[in-house]
C-alpha cells in the first residue's frame, strides 16, 4: 500500500495482532486492540479519503468519538477544521505493559485547537497508562496534556464524552457483562430453550455475556408438549419459536410450555363480590383480550381493581398469560359489556354492550342517556395498546327495556356488524327503526370501523316474532351469519317462518344487509308437538365458508326429536341438551349431533382451532358421553371442553372443568392449538389440571389457556 510521507510520518507495526491495516488514503483503520488517540481536527482541503473530505473518514472497530457520535456500527466521522495545515500521522512508542502490547498512536493536527482524549481500555488500566504515557511523551518532546475526563467513563462532559462516547460500544451503551437467567416452565409437559452464544436450558440456566450481545433464542417442545409463549425480557416475541433479546443489563427470560391436553396457565379473578368473564377474543399474535365484570374490589395479575358496584374492565394477556395492560371502568349504574371483537388487521379492540346511565368509556365526554330511555347501546373502539379511538351511542327511545346487547363482529375491511333487540324505537344513527310497543324485534347494522358512522341498519323479525339474535359470524366473502331464536311468525327477508314454540334460527345476509338464506331449528313429536325450545347460542365459519353452530335444546321431561334442514335428530336425554351441526356454504346440513343426560346440559360457544378442528365449551349436569369420549360429573354443573372432527362431527377429545359447586365456562376463543377459556366457579375448581381457590362471594372467575392435543 502506498503511503505519502506528506501525510504519514510513520505507523506502529509491532502489534500482537495486526492492529492497523493500511491506515492511509483510500483505506479505513481496522482496530482490533484498545488504542488511545490524541486527535486534532484536520483540514478537509488537505486530505481526502475515498474521494471525499477527510471529515468522512471512519474507524470501524474501537472507534473513539470526536464528533459526531459513533453510530451503532461503531464507525466515527472525523470532523473538518478551518485550519489549512496538512494532516499528519506521527508514530509514538509501542508499549509492552503487563505482558500485553499496547499501541499508542498520536494523531497530531498542527493547529491551536485542544486535544480530545479517547479511551477504550478498562478504567484502572487506562488511568495508569495515561500517566505513564504522559511521562514518556514529555521525555520524547511531545505535548501531552491529559484531560480531566476520559471517554467511556460516563463522567466526561466535553466533546466525545458522556453518553455518546466509549470505544467498542453503541452510543449510550454500557460496558461489562450482563447476567442472563432463563427459566423454562414446562408444567406437566416438557420443553427446552437454546440460545447463541452457549445457553442450553431444560429447567433453569444462567450465563454471563458481554453487554451489547444479542441472544438468539429458540424454544423446542418434545412430542406431547407445546410451546405456549415467552415471558420476561422476551415477552415481545409472543408465541414465536425463535426470539432475539439484546443484553443491555441483567435480564430474566421465561419460556412457558404445557403438556397437550392440560391447562398451560389459569389465573383467578376473585374478590369478595361477584366476578365473571363476559367475553374473550384473540389477536393474530395470540394475545387474548377479555371483558371481566366485578361488583367489589378485586386483584388480578398484580393489579388492584376498584369497584363502585357495577365495574368492568378490559384486560389484555400475552400467550403466556402475563398482563399487557388493563383498562377498568366504573359506571354509575348497571352496564352490560357483552360483546368483544378484535380487528385482525391491527389488533384494535371493539367493545359492544348496553348501559343505563351516563357512561365514561375513556372518551372526551360521557355517553348520555336521554330522558325516557331506560337502557341504550354503546360501541367503543380502542387501539391494540388500549388507547381510545372513538365511541358511539345507539338510543332506544322508549320507557321499557329495549333488550340487551348480544353480538358484535368485524369484517375483513374493519367495519363492525352489531345486533340486538328492541321494543319500540331505536336509532343507530341513520334514522329510527320502529315496532309496536311491547312487541320485541331485532335490529342489525353495520358501522364504519374508522369512526362508527352508520353504513346500514335494519329491523328484523316482525312485530310478533320475538326474534332475539345471540351471535354473529362473518365468512371470507363478508357474508354475515346471525343465530338466535324466535317464538311467533318471523321474517328476516325471506319467506315467513312460524315457530312451534321457541325455535332456533340461522340466517345469512350479504355485506350490504340483503337477505341470502335461512334455516329453522324446531322440535316435534306425536305426543307433545311443539313443546321444545331451541336457541342457537354460537356460530363460526371456516376457510371454505362452511358454517358450524351450537344449539341449546330444551324439552322438559318428554324427549322430542329435533328437526333442521330435513334432518331429524332423536332425543338423547331430558331437560336441556347440546346440539352441534355443520352447514355447507349453500346452507345444506352436512352433519348434526345431539348430546345429553337426565340433567341440564348446554353448549356455550364454539370456535375453530388452527388445524381446522372444531372446539366447543359448555356445561353438563350428570355423567355424559360425547361419542366415545366420556366425562364424569363431580356434582352440580361441570364445564366441558370438546374437540370435534369438522368433516365427520365425531368428538376426538373431551376434558372437564370441575369443582365442588357450579362451574360455568362463559367465554371462549382459540389461537393455534390452544383454547383461551373464561368462566366462573364457587369455592374451588380444577381447570383441566390447574386448581384454583375462590375467595368467597356469589362467584369467582378465571381466565385459562388450554393446550389441546394433536388430532
Amino acid at each position: 500500500m502506498k503511503r505519502s510521507r506528506d501525510q504519514i510520518d510513520g505507523l506502529g507495526a509491532e502489534l500482537p495482532r495486526r492492529g492497523i491495516e493500511d491506515l492511509a488514503l483510500g483505506k479505513t483503520a481496522q482496530l482490533t486492540y484498545d488504542v488511545q488517540y490524541h486527535v486534532r481536527p484536520p483540514a478537509p482541503a488537505d486530505v481526502t479519503v475515498e474521494g471525499q473530505d477527510v471529515n468522512e473518514r471512519t474507524f470501524e472497530r474501537g472507534c473513539a468519538e470526536v464528533a459526531p457520535a459513533c453510530s451503532t456500527s461503531h464507525r466515527m466521522a472525523m470532523p473538518a477544521s478551518t485550519s489549512s495545515r496538512p494532516y499528519r500521522l506521527r508514530q509514538r512508542p509501542v508499549l509492552r505493559l503487563w505482558g500485553a502490547w499496547i499501541q499508542y498512536l498520536q494523531l497530531r493536527f498542527k493547529t491551536g485547537e485542544p486535544w480530545v482524549i479517547l479511551g477504550a481500555m478498562s478504567r484502572p488500566l487506562r488511568g495508569f497508562l495515561l500517566s505513564f504515557l504522559a511521562l514518556t511523551c514529555s521525555l520524547a518532546g511531545c505535548d501531552f496534556p491529559p484531560p480531566a475526563d476520559v471517554p467511556g467513563d460516563g463522567s466526561a462532559s466535553g466533546p466525545g464524552s458522556g453518553s455518546d462516547a466509549g470505544l467498542g460500544s453503541d452510543s449510550g451503551s454500557q460496558t461489562g457483562t450482563g447476567h442472563v437467567q432463563v427459566t423454562v416452565e414446562a408444567g406437566s409437559g416438557g420443553g427446552a430453550v437454546t440460545a447463541a452464544p452457549g445457553i442450553q436450558c431444560g429447567a433453569q440456566c444462567t450465563a454471563d455475556v458481554p453487554i451489547g450481545t444479542t441472544l438468539s433464542l429458540t424454544a423446542s417442545a418434545p412430542a406431547g408438549s407445546i410451546f405456549i409463549g415467552w415471558r420476561g425480557a422476551a415477552i415481545g416475541c409472543g408465541r414465536a419459536l425463535s426470539c432475539t433479546v439484546p443484553v443491555a443489563a441483567d435480564v430474566q427470560i421465561g419460556a412457558r410450555f404445557a403438556q397437550q391436553g392440560t391447562a398451560a396457565w389459569a389465573l383467578p379473578f376473585a374478590g369478595a363480590g361477584g366476578e365473571g368473564v363476559n367475553s374473550v377474543a384473540v389477536d393474530p399474535s395470540g394475545n387474548a383480550v377479555a371483558v371481566v365484570s366485578f361488583s367489589q374490589n378485586v386483584s388480578f395479575g398484580g393489579t388492584n381493581f376498584v369497584s363502585t358496584g357495577n365495574a368492568f374492565a378490559l384486560i389484555k394477556l400475552t400467550p403466556a398469560g402475563d398482563v399487557v395492560w388493563s383498562k377498568p371502568f366504573n359506571p354509575p349504574s348497571e352496564t352490560y359489556p357483552l360483546g368483544l371483537a378484535i380487528d385482525g388487521r391491527n389488533g384494535d379492540v371493539v367493545l359492544w354492550g348496553a348501559y343505563s346511565a351516563g357512561l365514561d368509556l375513556g372518551g372526551p365526554s360521557l355517553l348520555a342517556l336521554p330522558p325516557g330511555d331506560t337502557k341504550d347501546f354503546f360501541v367503543a373502539r380502542y387501539g391494540a395498546d388500549s388507547s381510545f379511538r372513538w365511541q358511539h351511542a345507539i338510543h332506544a327511545s322508549d320507557n321499557d327495556d329495549p333488550g340487551m346487547a348480544t353480538s358484535v363482529a368485524i369484517d375483513a375491511v374493519g367495519d363492525i356488524v352489531i345486533a340486538g333487540a328492541f321494543n319500540t324505537s331505536i336509532d343507530l344513527g341513520s334514522g329510527p327503526l320502529t315496532t309496536t310497543n311491547g312487541e320485541g324485534e331485532a335490529f342489525a347494522g353495520k358501522l364504519s370501523g374508522s369512526d362508527g358512522a352508520v353504513i346500514w341498519s335494519k329491523k328484523l323479525g316482525g312485530i310478533t316474532s320475538g326474534l332475539f339474535i345471540n351471535v354473529i359470524a362473518i365468512n371470507s366473502f363478508n357474508q354475515i351469519y346471525f343465530g338466535g331464536s324466535f317464538s311467533g311468525i318471523c321474517n328476516v327477508g325471506g319467506p315467513n317462518l312460524t315457530a312451534t314454540s321457541t325455535d332456533g334460527i340461522v340466517f345469512k345476509l350479504d355485506g350490504a344487509g340483503n337477505f341470502s338464506s335461512q334455516l329453522q331449528i324446531t322440535t316435534n313429536n306425536n305426543s307433545n308437538p311443539g313443546g321444545g325450545e331451541e336457541r342457537v347460542v354460537d356460530i363460526t365459519t371456516d376457510a371454505s365458508n362452511n358454517v358450524y353452530f351450537a344449539t341449546n335444546s330444551y324439552h322438559g321431561s318428554t324427549p322430542q326429536s329435533i328437526l333442521l334442514g330435513g334432518l331429524t335428530l332423536a332425543g338423547a336425554g331430558l331437560k336441556s341438551e347440546i346440539v352441534l351441526a355443520k352447514l355447507d356454504s349453500f346452507g345444506a346440513v352436512q352433519w348434526a349431533n345431539r348430546y345429553g343426560t337426565a340433567a341440564d346440559d348446554s353448549p356455550k360457544a364454539l370456535r375453530l382451532l388452527g388445524d381446522g378442528n372444531l372446539a366447543v365449551i359448555g356445561t353438563y349436569g350428570a355423567d355424559i358421553a360425547f361419542g366415545t369420549k366420556s366425562l364424569v360429573n363431580a356434582g352440580n354443573a361441570d364445564g366441558f371442553l370438546l374437540r370435534i372432527n369438522p368433516g365427520t362431527g365425531s368428538p376426538t377429545f373431551a376434558a372437564r372443568i370441575a369443582g365442588v359447586m357450579n362451574d360455568q365456562p362463559t367465554a371462549f376463543a382459540t389461537s393455534g392449538g390452544t383454547a383461551i377459556l373464561g368462566g366462573s366457579f364457587q369455592a374451588h375448581t380444577d381447570v383441566i389440571g390447574i386448581g384454583l381457590d375462590g375467595v368467597g362471594g356469589p362467584s369467582d372467575a378465571y381466565i385459562a389457556s388450554i393446550a389441546l392435543p394433536a388430532p
